[in-house]
């Protein structure tokens, strides 16, 4: 499927695939294989050190995106040719980070499925009851972004510490150990924030996450 030669490997009763291909160099479509549409995508040139993560989210729509290597938020950019991804496919443009000519490149998608994976977003509180973020599973692994404005990539999992009070923090885009204290609650059906800080629930900034069930 697309307009390129992909290498795919999906899951779709999961929601989740990885797909490789070579750069065309033009505005082109990657088949994804999920047979939904992906809510998340998350991109990287693997033989060119230079090129950024870049992180496609559907509350950013189709012509914004953000770095996973940065702390920037949203960031206009024309990189999917202002089309949106559908159940077979998403567009890439001849952009260095994403399609260039000679470049390689692996995507990782996520599309939402009941009980396994769950991608949106929400709006912050300010407040140490902050808001919950209901997933209708208990969430594995858990990462946030603040994408109204600039803040650190955050994920927690249930791994580390297991138990609600304590879930550690960690930012991807940092080489920091993990930062203990009252962070998350994980709970049956969703999570629900528990901190103040700017980068999960910062007063009226808005967030995406991306949630994943343990199986």
């Amino acid at each position: 499927e697309g307009s390129v030669t992909t290498t795919v490997s999906a899951n779709p009763t999961m929601g989740f695939s990885v797909v490789k291909w070579d750069g065309g160099g033009a505005t082109d479509t990657i088949g994804h294989g999920l047979g939904a549409i992906p809510k998340l995508i998350i991109i990287k040139r693997y033989n060119d050190g230079s090129n950024a993560w870049q992180v496609y989210y559907v509350a950013g729509g189709n012509n914004m995106k953000m770095y996973l290597s940065g702390t920037d938020g949203s960031t206009s950019s024309g990189w999917m040719n202002s089309t949106n991804p559908t159940s077979t496919v998403f567009t890439v443009t001849n952009d260095a980070d994403i399609n260039a000519s000679g470049g390689q490149y692996v995507a990782y998608c996520f599309a939402n499925v009941k009980g396994a994976i769950q991608s949106g977003k929400y709006k912050g509180n300010g407040n140490a009851d902050g808001p919950f973020i209901h997933t209708g599973f208990r969430p594995g692994w858990i990462m946030c972004k603040r994408y109204s404005d600039t803040g650190n990539w955050v994920v927690w999992d249930t791994k580390r510490d297991g138990y609600n009070g304590d879930n550690s923090t960690l930012e991807p885009n940092t080489a920091d150990q993990d930062d203990t204290g009252e962070q998350i609650d994980i709970l049956s059906n969703g999570f629900k924030m528990r901190n103040t800080g700017t980068w999960a629930n910062a007063s009226g900034s808005n967030y995406i996450y991306l949630a994943v069930a343990t199986i």
